[in-house]
């Protein structure tokens, strides 16, 4: 790992104006709007890449035809797609991670978003954007039905700590490049204590789907090999989406607007909501810790589910 990039920035969405300061090259690319809410995240897709289904991003400009933002998803299918890609991914590259916690309790959890940042200039990166855009050439020449995952999944679950891991999951960490389709999510589904609950559905389905699917099209998956450095600007705001019963599509805060509650968070609380080793951040344990105003916003909350439950 000593050889990984640590220019890959990591942080909360809500300090990306912060990071906009210390990075006037990534200036134009971006309009903030004052208010945290849906779209308030304007970015221009001729200078910054947003591989992202995150609803906070807004797109100033029509988005090229090979890109998907719903799907997470680049349709190659020609040699004027493949070099389509090849300039999409050479700008600044955006992901907008979700981490996920859920509770036992009434409030079933909540999430928040983190900022993703690869500079694709960075010589160890332009490496890894190279080797997947030269996967997709090699199965674009060969005529083959193909999909090809790159995420970084493994890489955020494996720096939470083990004792939340249970717990809080990362969605949104990776896109797809195919000719075809990519996976169906539930039918490819590997939680086998599900699938011994609905046997005959995976009978039925799942199993004639993974040998069809294994038949016709080449799946492969690639990890980005990067290091995370997690920053963020002591004096901003972060922001918690709960959600109660329902389970919302993560980042999709336009669309399921009506399942989400949001509530305001002191930064300092930053190690406990990304469950870091704690090492990583004892440059920002000098801010004042405020516990108890978030306690009392949770007892809050709280108190107006119950009352909403009683009517």
């Amino acid at each position: 790992m000593e050889n990984l990039s640590p220019e890959v920035l990591m942080f909360p969405i809500t300090s990306l104006p912060f990071i906009l300061n210390s990075r006037p090259e990534l200036q134009e690319g971006f309009l903030l709007d004052f208010e945290i809410r849906p779209g308030w995240i304007v970015y221009n897709p001729n200078v910054v890449t947003v591989l992202s289904c995150n609803q906070m991003f807004q797109p100033v400009y029509e988005l090229e035809p090979i890109w998907s933002s719903d799907e997470q998803l680049f349709r190659i299918k020609s040699t004027d797609d493949l070099e389509d890609l090849r300039v999409m991914l050479s700008k600044p590259i955006v992901f907008c991670a979700t981490r996920r916690q859920e509770c036992e309790a009434m409030i079933n959890g909540f999430d928040t978003d983190f900022v993703i940042l690869l500079d694709p200039k960075h010589p160890n990166v332009a490496v890894q954007i190279q080797k997947v855009v030269d996967r997709v050439e090699e199965r674009l020449k060969s005529g083959q039905k193909f999909c090809l995952k790159t995420h970084f999944s493994d890489l955020l679950e494996g720096s939470t700590l083990a004792k939340f891991k249970s717990f809080v999951y990362w969605f949104n960490c990776e896109f797809y490049i195919t000719n075809h389709c990519r996976p169906n999510q539930f039918l490819s589904t590997n939680h086998w204590l599900f699938w011994c609950a609905v046997f005959p559905v995976f009978i039925m389905a799942s199993l004639p789907y993974r040998i069809a699917r294994k038949a016709c099209i080449y799946d492969e998956e690639i990890t980005l090999q990067i290091r995370l450095k997690l920053t963020f600007c002591p004096e901003t705001v972060l922001v918690l989406h709960f959600y109660c019963v329902d389970k919302p599509l993560p980042g999709r805060y336009l669309t399921n607007e009506k399942l989400f509650i949001e509530r305001e968070c002191s930064s300092t609380e930053l190690k406990n909501l990304v469950c870091f080793d704690a090492k990583k951040l004892r440059k920002h344990e000098r801010c004042s810790f405020r516990l108890k105003r978030i306690k009392h916003k949770l007892i809050s909350l709280l108190e107006v589910v119950r009352k909403n439950k009683a009517k």
